[in-house]
C-alpha cells in the first residue's frame, strides 16, 4: 500500500465525482450555492470534502461571475493537492493549498449556462476531483463512532400543522438516535415548520455521557432535493449542544425544489462522532511468540553493530539482528558494523528492535504505527513482526475503520500490501455489516464494483444460511 501518512502526517488519496442538475443550479437566489455529495476520507475519520458551485458568485463583488470550489473540514487546515476535471468540454486544472479549500474555478454566468458550450450534458454538469488531502497526525487517540440514519416526515402532517393557530414553535416530529459504541451520546432530532418565516428548521441536541470529550462532523442531505449540507461541532462534560439548520426554501411549495416524493420528505443524516480515549485505553501490549534472544541480552553491553536513524543510534547484537533478519544485515544500507535508516521513524525501529530482543512493548493505539511496523516487519523479512501485526489489526476491525484495513490488506490493488488473513477477515466483517444493516464509514471509497461483489456475497450467505 502507498504510505498513507508521513512521519507527521496522515494522507488521504481521492478520486470522485460529482453531479449538478442545470435546473436546480438555475433556480438558486443570487449568491445562493449548491453543495455537491459530501465524502470523508477513509483514512482520517473526521475529514469530510465536496465540490460547491456559486452560479453567480459568492458576493458582490463577484456578481455575475459562476465559482465552483472544491471544500475540505477538518479540526485543523488540510494541505491540498488536487485535479479538476470537466470532461465535457475537456476542461482541467490543477491547485495546491496549505488551506481548507480548492481555490475557484470561474466563468461569467452567462457563459456557464450558454448551451454553445456544453458544460452541460442532457441537464446535468459532471465535475471529477482526484488528489490528495494532508493533515497533521493526532496526538491524542481517539475512540471514533460513525452513524447513518434515514429520517422519514409525511406531508401531510406539515399541511396539518401550518393550518393549526400559533403553530410557529410547535414540534412537528422527534427522534432520538443513540450513537453506537459510545454510551451516553444521543442525537435528537427536531422537526420544526414556521409558515410566517417560509422555511423549516432541522434541530439537533445531544446530550454527551459525563466527562466526555470530543466532537463530531455529520452530513444532512435531501436527495429528492439534490440538497446537502455539512456541519461541525465539539461537547465536552455534561453540557448539550444544539445546531439548527435552516433550509431556506418553503418545503411546501412544489414549485420550488422537489423535497417531498409521494407525499414524504427523506432525509439522509451521516457522520461521525469522535472522543478523546480514556489514559488507560490508549496503550496496547506488543509482543512476539518468537524471540530471536534471551530477555537479558539487551542488557549486555558488548552490542557490536550500529543502527542510525537521523540523529538516533540504537545498539545491537550483530548475531541477534542477523537471526532476526539476514536482508538487515547483508543490504546496500550496511556497512563497517553500521546501518543508516531513514525511510522509518526512530519510534518504529525502536519498538522493532525491542520485539526482536523479546521485550514486550507499549504502544499507543494507532493504526498508522502498526501499518509502519508491518512495513518495516515486510521491508526487512522479519515474518514474526508482521504475523504480530497482523493479528493485532484483525482485533481492531470495526465499523469505522473495516474500509481503511481492506485498502491495506487488498491482494488485488497495485497500491496496497498483501495480506491475505486480515483482508478476509475484513471482508466476513464488512458481509456482516452490511447482513445487518449497520453502517460502515466511508464505504462509498471502495467503488461501486466492490460494494456490488459484497451485495452479492451478502445475498448468497443469507441464502446458505437458510439451506442449512
Amino acid at each position: 500500500m502507498k504510505p498513507s501518512s508521513s512521519f507527521n502526517q496522515l494522507i488521504c488519496q481521492f478520486e470522485n465525482e460529482w453531479k449538478f442538475r442545470k435546473e436546480d443550479l438555475m433556480n438558486l437566489p443570487e449568491f445562493g450555492c449548491l453543495n455537491g455529495k459530501v465524502y470523508y476520507a477513509y483514512n482520517i475519520p473526521g475529514l469530510q470534502y465536496h465540490v460547491q458551485i456559486y452560479p453567480t458568485g459568492m458576493t458582490i463583488k463577484n456578481r455575475g461571475r459562476t465559482q465552483i470550489r472544491f471544500d475540505s473540514y477538518y479540526y485543523c487546515e488540510p494541505e491540498l493537492e488536487i485535479e479538476v476535471f470537466i470532461e465535457s468540454i475537456n476542461f482541467s486544472k490543477s491547485y495546491s493549498s496549505i488551506n481548507a479549500n480548492g481555490g475557484g474555478y470561474t466563468w461569467k454566468t452567462a457563459d456557464f449556462f450558454n448551451p454553445k458550450n456544453k458544460l452541460f450534458v442532457n441537464g446535468e454538469l459532471t465535475i471529477k476531483v482526484k488528489g490528495i488531502i494532508k493533515v497533521p497526525r493526532p496526538s491524542t487517540p481517539i475512540i471514533s463512532s460513525y452513524i447513518c440514519a434515514e429520517w422519514k416526515i409525511n406531508e401531510q402532517d406539515l399541511k396539518e400543522q401550518e393550518q393549526m393557530e400559533e403553530s410557529t414553535d410547535d414540534r412537528v416530529i422527534f427522534k432520538e438516535i443513540t450513537v453506537p459504541s459510545l454510551p451516553g451520546i444521543k442525537l435528537k432530532l427536531e422537526f420544526f415548520s414556521r409558515k410566517i418565516q417560509a422555511c423549516s428548521y432541522f434541530f439537533i441536541h445531544g446530550e454527551p455521557g459525563n466527562e466526555t470529550k470530543g466532537g463530531a462532523v455529520l452530513d444532512y442531505s435531501i436527495d429528492s432535493a439534490n440538497y446537502n449540507e455539512q456541519f461541525s461541532f465539539v461537547f465536552g462534560g455534561d453540557k448539550y449542544f444544539a445546531i439548527r439548520l435552516g433550509l431556506t426554501d418553503n418545503l411546501l411549495d412544489p414549485t420550488k425544489k422537489r423535497f417531498f416524493v409521494n407525499g414524504v420528505l427523506t432525509i439522509n443524516l451521516k457522520g461521525i462522532f469522535m472522543v478523546e480515549k480514556h489514559q488507560n485505553d490508549q496503550f496496547k501490549t506488543l509482543t512476539l511468540t518468537k524471540s530471536f534472544a534471551l530477555k537479558s541480552a539487551w542488557k549486555r553491553k558488548n552490542k557490536d553493530f550500529l543502527i542510525v536513524i537521523g540523529d538516533k543510534e540504537i545498539h545491537v547484537h550483530k548475531k541477534v539482528l542477523l537471526a532476526a533478519s539476514k536482508s538487515m544485515i547483508g543490504n546496500k544500507e550496511t556497512f563497517d558494523n553500521k546501518m543508516v535508516i531513514n525511510d522509518f521513524p526512530y519510534k518504529i525501529v525502536d519498538i522493532a528492535v525491542k520485539l526482536i530482543y523479546g521485550k514486550s512493548v507499549m504502544l499507543k493505539s494507532s493504526l498508522e504505527d502498526m501499518f509502519l511496523l508491518f512495513h518495516f516487519g515486510d521491508r526487512y523479512r522479519i515474518q514474526a513482526i508482521m504475523d504480530m501485526i497482523e493479528k493485532c489489526l484483525i482485533r481492531e476491525i470495526s465499523p469505522v475503520n473495516v474500509v481503511y484495513l481492506l485498502k491495506f490488506s487488498s491482494p488485488d490493488s497495485n497500491d496496497s500490501t498483501n495480506v491475505p488473513n486480515l483482508y478476509q477477515e475484513c471482508v466476513e466483517f464488512f458481509i456482516k455489516c452490511l447482513k445487518k444493516a449497520t453502517p460502515i464509514y466511508a464505504a462509498e471509497s471502495l467503488g461501486e464494483e466492490f460494494l456490488e461483489s459484497m451485495f452479492l456475497k451478502s445475498i448468497l450467505s443469507n441464502f446458505t444460511d437458510l439451506i442449512n
